[in-house]
């Protein structure tokens, strides 16, 4: 082969790729600009908004979670980031602090095993006791019976925060 022969295939080559790894990096813009757009879309109309500066419950974080946070105070959050933020380090500490560090999951089974046994047993005054605990967990539920309105009105307002 001669060589300018082989300098027109590496240059074709090399034109190709080019032309590729162009339409690749617009694709993979699009992608994340289309992502991000539709993480702004579902979080705006949600209206979640930080706690504001010097707050109650931005003060009562631990140091880290306040830093963390802190940076947003008293923003909307619109962005992955934020909402992050937001469900780790403020979200996420409180349930720690309201549930004794069990999670939702934790939590939830626990309430529902509750809730099953109070069914099979009525006349258990230990297991209707746990009813107002229980309540709120099935209300949160699509497909359960009542509304969530209506169960949080029967509710006592410091059981609601599943504290005991």
């Amino acid at each position: 082969m001669k060589r300018r022969t082989f300098d027109k295939i590496m240059t074709a080559m090399g034109l190709g790729l080019t032309i590729f790894l162009f339409a690749t990096a617009a694709l993979l813009n699009w992608g994340a600009s289309f992502a991000s757009q539709s993480v702004t879309d579902q979080l705006t109309p949600q209206k979640i908004m930080f706690p504001a500066p010097d707050s109650e419950g931005l003060n009562a974080l631990p140091a880290p979670d306040k830093a963390a946070v802190e940076k947003y105070a008293g923003q909307q959050v619109t962005t992955g980031e934020q909402a992050r933020v937001y469900a780790t380090n403020y979200i996420g500490v409180h349930v720690k602090g309201i549930a004794g560090g069990k999670t939702y999951s934790e939590v939830s089974g626990e309430a529902l095993g509750k809730m099953a046994a109070s069914k099979a047993d009525p006349t258990n005054a230990a297991l209707a006791a746990d009813a107002p605990f229980t309540a709120p967990l099935t209300a949160l539920r699509p497909g359960t019976e009542g509304t969530a309105s209506a169960t949080a009105a029967s509710v006592k307002p410091e059981r609601m925060l599943y504290s005991r």
